[in-house]
Protein backbone atom coordinates (compact mmCIF):
# COMPACT_ATOMS: atom_id res chain seq x y z
CA UNK A 1 0.00 0.00 0.00
CA UNK A 2 2.84 2.36 0.78
CA UNK A 3 4.36 1.87 -2.67
CA UNK A 4 1.01 2.60 -4.32
CA UNK A 5 0.62 5.78 -2.25
CA UNK A 6 4.12 6.93 -3.20
CA UNK A 7 3.48 6.21 -6.89
CA UNK A 8 0.20 8.11 -6.79
CA UNK A 9 1.81 11.02 -4.96
CA UNK A 10 4.72 11.12 -7.40
CA UNK A 11 2.28 11.07 -10.31
CA UNK A 12 0.31 14.00 -8.88
CA UNK A 13 3.51 15.94 -8.26
CA UNK A 14 4.68 15.29 -11.82
CA UNK A 15 1.32 16.37 -13.25
CA UNK A 16 1.24 19.55 -11.16
CA UNK A 17 4.83 20.35 -12.12
CA UNK A 18 4.03 19.75 -15.79
CA UNK A 19 0.96 21.99 -15.59
CA UNK A 20 2.96 24.70 -13.82
CA UNK A 21 5.63 24.58 -16.53
CA UNK A 22 3.02 24.81 -19.29
CA UNK A 23 1.35 27.83 -17.67
CA UNK A 24 4.60 29.65 -16.93
CA UNK A 25 5.78 32.07 -19.66
CA UNK A 26 9.33 32.29 -18.32
CA UNK A 27 10.41 28.71 -19.07
CA UNK A 28 13.86 28.36 -20.69
CA UNK A 29 13.83 26.80 -24.15
CA UNK A 30 16.22 24.03 -23.03
CA UNK A 31 13.61 22.33 -20.85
Amino acid sequence: MLAQAETRLAGQLRLSTLAAQQHSPWIPAEI
